[in-house]
């Protein structure tokens, strides 16, 4: 199949589906898959090599971030717009979801070989996996989730527990032992720790 390159508002479900199919990326996909996160639009280097060598993303994750803390907003003015807010976080947040940062074509993921790709993010390089890490911990302390829990939040949703609760189903038995690891937990710890509103222009 030919790749293709589609662009997509970060909450379009359809144009998701599109993307996923031009790709070959299966249409739910859990924390255990390794392959391809599809086309991107920036030449994304698979190994960690000097700071300024890779694009820098900072700009591109805030308004990024914007769009979903923009919908969380939205979602909180309504009654019991707290606990919808959630319910949302859970449905869009796990891996390959439509919040999942790799599977966009602005954002570093895994090449045609599974190879981890990594980008610049302020000071620092990130791989694929800390990118997506530090969005999820941006968007838990903007719901003041605190770091314990977001990071409980990633553990279960990892070893496929929330599926029961999220998806309706029992989860993949080979996830069992699969687990997040000790980067993954920092990079969760990152991101809550140095989420900063003032950062984001909402309405």
């Amino acid at each position: 199949m030919k790749i293709q390159r589609v662009k997509f508002n970060v909450f379009d479900k359809f144009r998701m589906k599109q993307w996923r199919e031009a790709n070959d990326i299966p249409a739910y996909i859990n924390a255990s898959y390794i392959g391809t996160t599809g086309v991107k639009e920036l030449p994304f280097p698979t190994y960690n090599s000097k700071l300024g060598y890779y694009p820098d993303i900072t700009e591109a994750t805030i308004r990024y971030e914007e769009e979903i803390l923009q919908e969380l907003k939205d979602i909180r003015q309504n009654p019991f717009g707290y606990i919808r807010a959630l319910w949302q976080m859970s449905q869009q947040l796990g891996t390959g979801e439509p919040w999942d940062s790799k599977f966009m074509p602005q954002f570093p993921g895994r090449n045609s070989k599974s190879q981890v790709q990594y980008a610049q993010y302020k000071d620092t390089i990130v791989s694929a996996n800390d990118l997506s890490n530090i969005i999820y911990g941006h968007i838990c302390a903007y719901m003041k989730l605190p770091k314990s829990i977001a990071q409980l939040m990633a553990r279960l949703d990892a070893c496929g527990i929330t599926e029961l609760i999220t998806k309706r189903k029992f989860p993949d038995m080979n996830l069992r032992n699969f687990k997040d690891t000790v980067q993954d937990q920092k990079a969760i710890a990152r991101g809550v720790e140095e989420f900063n509103i003032n950062d984001y222009r909402l309405r």
